[in-house]
């Protein structure tokens, strides 16, 4: 599969889509009449500096884990983050990384009864980046820490567990490959140690940015590659359990176009997040794509009906269909709205949630709770500009609709 294809009109890049063996749905959905959700529960985390929420998952009892990072006014730089949080928004405890440069944890994750690991980047000695992985307990303790990468810089931006308990991380390299960064892949066991690290890219940008591993032991590793910043396509690169790439697709339009994430959606579709400039009506949309195990584009959807909309992680309902977060940004206006989404499983739109103020605020991760309610975390800086403030918002579906919020 070439890595550049052509741009031209629209009409060429679904015969293009075509070409490359996968099947293009519709797209475009209006937003401006879509109602609320029943009921919005919200919770804001203050810290002196600001602190930023990046993923989050739930443990047995309700209670939640969110990584993230925070500012350091002392040291003036950023530190990796993690916390608890009660089911009704107190901070049982928050631990910060509070190294020499800037960590970052972007991802958290389930190891097993009152284990978790954290994964991010984090500086080295020799002031390049390293991905790492740590392995927490419930209270926050470290049990292990790993660090991955060559002699320049490595950043890791996503995991999943893989089915013998281990996990695929995904990010950029810039240490090996065939030049600028490239997709960078690693595997390990259930104790964070490499099994085997793999660059894939070609001569220009490569960026790997969500992963899903795959019931064969192998992994679906999503991004985008291109000339950056001027132009750049999805690409979709599938690895089996020994690291060897056995395909990948992309999907090339006349912008920047991204897959930001992919989650399993049953045993043979996966569903991509991300957001495109080349495929919806605004000037960057937001994206939902069914993919199949083997690569085949089923459907897409763009959503939104600002100025940009971003679509950053997704999770499954349990009835179908499924919850999305990210941010937009409406016509005129200049700083960012966090935005969340319901979606049935046809990627018809149930109800939209926006939540923004006179200054940026993002949403970054979305997870389906055991009780069914949505739970979606991020950054917002309307509560105390400038700093940024944790935020956590839940979503029940019970009841009668709210409307659509600002």
């Amino acid at each position: 599969m070439p890595y550049r294809t052509s741009r031209s009109s629209r009409e060429s890049i679904v015969r293009r889509v075509a070409v490359l063996g996968l099947c293009l749905a519709g797209v475009g959905t209006a937003e401006a009449a879509a109602p609320g959700p029943a009921e919005v529960v919200r919770h804001i985390l203050s810290a002196e500096g600001g602190q930023v929420a990046t993923s989050v998952v739930e443990l047995e009892g309700g209670d939640l884990i969110l990584a993230g990072y925070e500012y350091d006014a002392v040291d003036g730089d950023w530190d990796a983050l993690a916390l608890r949080v009660s089911a009704d928004g107190k901070q049982a405890w928050r631990r910060a990384s509070d190294r020499e440069g800037n960590d970052y944890a972007w991802v958290v994750r389930s190891l097993g009864p009152d284990r978790f690991v954290i994964v991010g980047t984090r500086p080295t000695d020799d002031g390049d980046a390293a991905g790492y992985m740590q392995c927490i307990d419930g209270s926050g303790k470290e049990i292990w820490m790993r660090t991955y990468g060559g002699a320049k810089d490595e950043v890791l931006w996503a995991a999943d567990r893989a089915p013998d308990g281990g996990f695929f991380l995904v990010g950029q390299t810039d240490s090996e490959g065939a030049g600028g960064l490239d997709f960078y892949v690693v595997r390990t066991d259930r104790e964070g140690r490499e099994q085997w690290a793999r660059a894939f890219g070609g001569p220009d940008t490569d960026r790997a940015l969500g992963v899903a591993a795959t019931a064969d032991g192998g992994a679906l590793v999503v991004g985008f590659h291109g000339v950056y910043p001027d132009s750049m396509d999805i690409l979709f690169l599938s690895v089996d359990g020994d690291g060897n790439e056995r395909w990948r697709r992309s999907i090339a339009g006349h912008g920047f176009d991204v897959a930001h994430n992919v989650v399993r959606a049953g045993d043979e579709e996966f569903v991509v997040t991300g957001y495109s400039g080349s495929f919806g009506p605004g000037d960057q949309d937001g994206l939902l794509m069914g993919v199949t195990a083997e690569g085949r584009l089923r459907w897409m959807n763009t959503y939104g009906d600002s100025a940009e909309d971003r679509v950053l992680h997704s999770a499954a309902m349990p009835g179908g269909g499924f919850a999305s977060v990210g941010y937009s940004r409406r016509q005129g206006e200049r700083d960012w709205d966090m935005i969340v989404r319901r979606i049935d499983r046809d990627g018809t739109l149930l109800w939209i949630h926006r939540e923004g103020g006179p200054f940026p605020d993002m949403g970054k991760d979305i997870i389906v709770a055991r009780d069914g309610s949505v739970i979606a975390v991020g950054g917002t800086r309307s509560e105390h500009p400038p700093d940024d403030d944790i935020i956590i918002l839940r979503f029940r579906e019970s009841g009668p609709a709210a409307p659509a919020s600002r």
